[in-house]
This record gives structure tokens, sequence and C-alpha cells, in this order.
């Protein structure tokens, strides 16, 4: 079993419409790919996105990737919901998904609140 935390640097944030965030996994050798698949309507459609290895991250046991996913600003709205799973690939055993014990990572989105700045 790989073991896989996820922390977030930062929320969703609705001026910059990104999701950032940090990824520690234990470490089974360097040749690895991490990446985020996300999706903003319930999995008909989604995008992957590639981690980025944390330089000198490495403790002993774990790697930290970081990440930025980008939200298309017209899906931020109420009652929508942004899902992400985190996929961890190597080259010498299985891939592996970490959906949150079935549940996805989830954001929902409870207002929408869009500055003007036409002012």
């Amino acid at each position: 079993m790989l073991l896989i935390y996820l922390f977030f640097s930062n929320i969703l944030d609705a001026i910059d419409n990104r999701i950032y965030g940090t990824i520690k996994i234990v470490s089974y050798g360097v040749n690895k790919r991490v990446k985020v698949r996300l999706t903003t309507d319930n999995w008909i459609s989604y995008r992957d996105y590639d981690a980025t290895y944390i330089m000198d991250s490495f403790d002993g046991t774990h790697d930290r990737f970081t990440f930025t996913l980008d939200i298309d600003r017209d899906r931020i709205c109420v009652e929508n919901n942004i899902q992400f799973c985190i996929c961890h690939e190597s080259y010498v055993g299985p891939e592996y998904w970490d959906n949150n014990y079935q549940q996805n990572y989830r954001f929902d989105c409870i207002s929408r609140t869009i500055p003007d700045y036409s002012g």
C-alpha cells in the first residue's frame, strides 16, 4: 500500500481561479510521476495536471510534490463542486490512485462574488 498525504497551501481563490497544494508520498525510488485529475462536472470530463517534484524535499521516507489546478471561472458557481484525485505512477510497480477513500478531494462552491474592477 502506498501512502499519500495531501496538504493545501492555499485553497481556491475566486480571483485567480486556482487551487494550490502539496502532496507528500512515501518514496519507493526516483522514477515516478505524480498527477492530479480534476473534474468540474462530476467526471463527465476531466483534466490531468502534473505535480512537480520539490527539489531536496526527500526526508528519508517521503517525497513532496506541488501542484496548481486552474479552474474555469464559469465553473466556480453556487451548487457546483470541484473534485480531484491523485495518481502515483512508477516504473517498478502498478499505478496507484488516491481518491480520498472513494469520496474524492472536493470543494463545494457555496457562493460566488466577483469584484467589479471597472470603476
